[in-house]
């Protein structure tokens, strides 16, 4: 599903590192297995490469955010929020913990709060399809078109 392909996007340039530096090198590498785990339709497994790689490198914001879109994908919306809220801790212009953090809120019809997260998204990424998608269905649903 590409929506849970973006919320998993690292920063811009970054990739899994090779070597065994850094934590966040560390984390990428767990990042990558937990991508494969999740591929493969292994959600526990993937969830806990996830929660390792927030472990190793706690201010990291790509390990919050695939944590938190695995947890969304294991039915765990509550956990998903609190990590996306994490990410929003740590960098809070990051537009796909914004658009994630909309689209649950979305979800819940907490309209409110959910315009906030996708405007905030779209200030920071304005080419941000499913975000531009998520707020045409919420105004939808208030009968609110601007």
């Amino acid at each position: 599903m590409l929506r849970r392909l973006l919320r998993r996007l690292a920063p811009a340039g970054a990739a899994p590192a090779q070597s065994t530096g850094s934590p966040i090198e560390a984390a990428d590498r767990l990042i990558a297995d937990g991508r494969g785990a999740e591929n493969e339709g292994r959600l526990r497994e993937a969830c806990a490469k996830y929660r390792e790689a927030v472990t190793r490198a706690p201010q990291y914001p790509a390990a919050h955010l695939n944590l938190g879109a695995g947890l969304e994908a294991a039915g765990d919306p509550e956990g998903a929020f609190k990590c996306y809220e994490a990410v929003l801790a740590i960098e809070p212009a990051n537009p796909y913990a914004n658009y994630n953090l909309g689209n649950l809120l979305y979800a819940r019809q907490t309209f409110a709060q959910a315009e906030r997260y996708l405007r905030s998204a779209l200030e920071r990424k304005p080419e941000f399809p499913e975000a531009h998608v998520v707020l045409s269905n919420l105004y939808d649903a208030q009968a609110k078109f601007e």
